[in-house]
């Protein structure tokens, strides 16, 4: 904490102690409630003074390690069991955890996943399960990603299984928009067998889904100007100009565009042929040609198996293939040709412009992704040592072709010539050409780590543990680019040496006058073969005032090099991207290179977090969180922003532009930032409630009381208690309504692209990317609800609205606000039993319906003026809008 107050000036100081104040003001009489029911209650944590079948369901074991439990002192944010996750509608883990999306929020990426307590050799390994074989879900805050030899940064979710569980399952998923187009068809099945401490899984799944045409969206084109078709049209060399006075006098107006009159592949066409397609263009439409969303075909593959080595020992084995394919369309092969006066297929008295496109066959991109994977882990106890052994290989092969647009220098170079046997307006495929592009990366990774957990000694407040990672990586990659007229190719290798260390003390325990109280200290370095020695450093104090409620404070300094990806990807070019031109207000179509960049740096981050967690009801489960965040990384590496004036200024090698001052290029490969900073506000709740039910007969009650005690002595899995507390996990029984509510409230987000330049504010003005700037406000609503099987589940999401900003008020934009709903309902008939003595067959089969985006609300975008310019048509920024999707699966065990 000392080190982050030191790196801020004083008065910046006292500005953000008053907002993280402010922040927590309104829970702040809910901790004082809190405390002084904590400190007067006399009964035990996760008791009921309910009776019936309630009491069943709240029956919770205290001071006691739970299977599958995390190391360290710190609970988790956030348990869920059966019941809850009933609620959710998710038919596998993969599934599970996006649902969980609220709960696993984070600033660094992806949540790390441990199963049992236990590192796994990877997400693939479990990614498949179904969600019947969980017996529970813990959600832990990023402190504890340190304890498993993780970086900070990232949240934990616990996944513990069920003792003992079989499945094969098969599901067949059908969507569709409502609009029409972009429809898909997929099928997975999986196996899974647990048995005690062994278990092994073998998953395949398949997707495909159709392209997506402009032409089959509301979208209105600004390029009808560029009047493309197989015969051609002619127009003056210069915009606005007619084409021959002459011309114009026989027709009796000006005239600026004509259509190539039918005979002239055949001959040369006079003037007069020209007078009865005067004025009327002959072009195809451009929509035809494009697409929105590519045609994608996905497979995958997984197997995994987990067993014994000895009593306290684990082997864990996984592999894996992904294999997808995409076609894009680009457009029409259009080119155009300067037709001189001279040439003897011209009638006209100057230099005109004949447009046409090279056939009807679009411009594609067609692009191949492989990746294979395995990877291992071995997991050890002896006494409160804990040990691991980690190894893993990926493959990735990504081919990429594209066809970026038409050579026709050899047709050009004829036309100049005057070369008579060379006709312009006949077939000209031998002269011209389709300019592809290719391009191929692999990568190749290894990486092995070891990690120990132990406690070194004890205090009066409880033992001190420590925890050490060693580890070892290696990637190599190679990139080929080839074009008609350039090739190259770039190796890139890194090889990384790295060390991280995590101990934590206990202070005070539990119990006594200000709680427990617990620091927590950290440091890794690394040595890479490319960037030379990198390090980190940080702290964190867990404090537990009461039993229902946690604050945690954490500051972190650490350095991260860019990617081997970020600095060597191929180059990839892609022509006729609609994109928005903030300086002329116009919308343009650009050519864009994507890629790797050899010349970023290394980056240098500072963070620091409080989050307070209060279980402010003892007897509902009812949880509230308020988490404040502050981020400043030096030398950041970042997209290229949008190409607003203070982009196009800081950046002009970036951005083409013709002798017109029209926009024609954007290279929006990565840059480095000399400054960016981060600070919001989160708040959220999260409550379950189990639904009423009619008790069973007394006999039968008491039967449930005892089998229920009995399983928790001796499987250890239900409920939740740890330092004194937690937020508990309701039993299995009945049904239950779930329900969440998150809101950010982002305080600042701005970037200095270097000394002397004027701050980036992306929450006034600045465009953080090409839908506006940052929202001040996000809100994420979620209600789920199950009983007898039958489940819906409503996900309400909400962004404020943004602007852009820029010189002379012509690139100013206004970004609605959005608010989009996802509504899945779920029928489980293992549940419905009158469905399954009908029809047998439904034994184990659940159906969901689901509408994602139901209202097809889309992001309104308007100028100055309150026109929306061409490039922010609302199905431009969303082409899918409204999916409806049918999902039936069947399990057999």
């Amino acid at each position: 904490m000392a080190g982050y107050c030191l790196s801020r000036g004083h008065g910046h100081r006292k500005r953000r102690a008053g907002r993280i104040i402010l922040s927590m003001l309104p829970a702040l009489s809910v901790v004082t409630s809190v405390i002084a029911q904590d400190t007067g209650s006399s009964e035990p944590h996760g008791s009921s003074k309910d009776s019936g079948l309630t009491d069943v369901e709240t029956i919770a074991v205290t001071a006691r390690p739970l299977t599958g439990q995390t190391i360290g002192s710190i609970e988790p944010d956030f348990s869920i069991g059966q019941a809850e996750m009933r609620t959710f509608g998710a038919h596998s883990i993969d599934e599970l955890i996006e649902a969980l999306a609220p709960q696993l929020d984070s600033t660094s990426g992806p949540p790390i996943v441990l199963v049992n307590g236990l590192r796994v050799s990877g997400f693939r390994e479990i990614r498949s399960y179904p969600t019947e074989a969980i017996a529970r879900v813990e959600v832990l805050p990023e402190e504890v990603a340190l304890r498993y030899g993780y970086a900070a940064g990232s949240k934990i979710i616990n996944i513990v299984l069920r003792p003992r569980f079989r499945s094969v399952t098969a599901e067949l998923t059908g969507s569709t928009t409502t609009e029409g187009g972009a429809e898909t068809a997929g099928f997975n099945a999986s196996l899974l067998v647990i048995r005690s401490k062994m278990r092994w899984s073998l998953a395949v799944e398949a997707s495909l889904e159709n392209e997506l045409f402009e032409s089959e969206r509301d979208i209105v084109n600004d390029d009808s100007a560029q009047l493309f078709s197989t015969s051609g049209n002619i127009s003056a060399v210069s915009p606005d100009t007619e084409i021959d006075s002459a011309l114009s006098a026989l027709v009796g107006q000006p005239i600026f565009v004509a259509a190539v009159p039918a005979g002239a592949s055949n001959s040369a066409p006079t003037l007069d042929d020209f007078v009865a397609t005067a004025g009327q263009p002959d072009f195809l439409d451009p929509a035809v040609f494009r697409t929105l969303a590519p045609r994608q075909e996905t497979v995958s593959v997984d197997a995994s198996l987990f067993r014994p080595l000895g009593d306290k020992t684990s082997l864990s084995i996984s592999a894996g293939i992904d294999a997808s394919w995409q076609e894009s369309r680009l457009g029409l092969p259009a080119f155009t040709l300067t037709l001189p006066a001279a040439n003897p297929f011209s009638p006209f008295a100057g230099d005109t412009s004949l447009s046409r496109s090279l056939g009807t066959d679009p411009l594609d991109r067609d692009r191949r992704d492989l990746t294979t994977e395995a990877a291992s882990v071995i997991n050890g106890a002896d006494g409160a040592l804990r040990w691991s052994l980690t190894a893993r290989y990926r493959r990735e092969e990504s081919t990429s072709q594209t066809e970026r647009g038409v050579d026709v220098s050899r047709a050009q170079s004829f036309v100049n010539a005057g070369d008579g046997s060379f006709n312009p307006f006949g077939a000209i495929e031998n002269a011209a050409e389709i300019n592809r592009e290719f391009s191929e990366a692999i990568t190749d990774t290894i990486e092995a780590d070891g990690l120990v957990q132990t406690n070194l000694f004890r205090l009066p407040a409880g033992a001190v543990s420590a925890s050490i990672r060693a580890g070892y990586s290696s990637q190599q990659q190679s990139s080929d680019f080839e074009t008609l007229t350039d090739s190259r190719r770039i190796a890139l290798s890194r090889d990384e040496m790295s060390a991280r260390s995590s101990i934590d003390f206990p202070m005070l325990a539990s119990g006594g006058v200000v709680g427990g109280l617990s620091l927590s200290l950290n440091a890794e370095v690394s040595d890479l073969s490319d960037f030379g020695t990198i390090r980190g450093w940080g702290s964190g104090l867990n404090w537990r005032p009461a039993r229902s409620v946690r604050l945690l404070l954490s500051y972190r300094r650490d350095e991260r090099a860019p990617t081997v990806f970020q600095l060597g990807a191929p180059e990839i070019i892609t022509p006729a991207v609609r994109t928005f031109d903030f300086m002329t207000g116009q919308t343009v179509f650009v050519t864009t290179k994507d890629g790797g960049n050899s010349d970023l740096v290394a980056e240098s981050r500072e963070n620091f977090r409080a989050a307070l967690n209060i279980d402010p009801l003892p007897h509902a489960d009812l949880g509230l969180t308020i988490e404040y965040r502050y981020r400043q990384t030096t030398d950041a590496v970042a997209a290229l922003p949008t190409a607003t004036a203070e982009i196009r200024d800081a950046f002009s090698e970036r951005f083409t532009v013709d002798p017109n001052g029209t926009l024609i290029a954007v290279d929006q490969r990565a840059i480095t930032l000399a400054r960016t900073v981060n600070e919001r506000v989160r708040w959220g709740l999260d409550y379950s409630v189990p639904l009423a039910a009619a008790p069973p007969p007394a006999g039968l009650l008491a039967q449930r009381r005892a089998a229920a005690e009995s399983e928790a002595t001796q499987d250890k899995a239900n409920g939740q208690t740890r330092m004194g507390g937690g937020r508990r996990r309701r039993g299995a029984a009945g049904g239950r309504i779930q329900f969440s509510l998150y809101h950010s409230v982002q305080l600042s987000d701005t970037a200095l692209i270097a000394p002397g330049v004027p701050v980036l504010d992306f929450l006034n003005g600045s465009a953080a990317g090409a839908f506006g700037g940052t929202p001040r406000h996000l809100i994420d609503a979620r209600i789920g609800f199950s009983h007898q099987g039958f489940g819906t589940r409503l996900s309400f999401n909400w962004r404020s609205g943004t602007n852009v900003t820029g010189n002379g008020n012509l690139d100013n934009l206004q970004f609605s606000s959005l608010a989009t709903a996802d509504l899945r309902i779920f029928l489980d008939m293992n549940r419905r039993f009158a469905f399954v003595r009908s029809l047998p067959f439904l034994r184990g089969a659940r159906l969901s319906l689901e509408a994602r985006n139901m209202f097809d609300d889309k992001l309104s975008v308007t100028d100055r003026t309150g026109a929306t310019p061409d490039r922010y048509q609302a199905d431009n920024i969303d082409p899918v809008g409204r999916l409806v999707m049918l999902r039936f699966r069947k399990m057999f065990r």
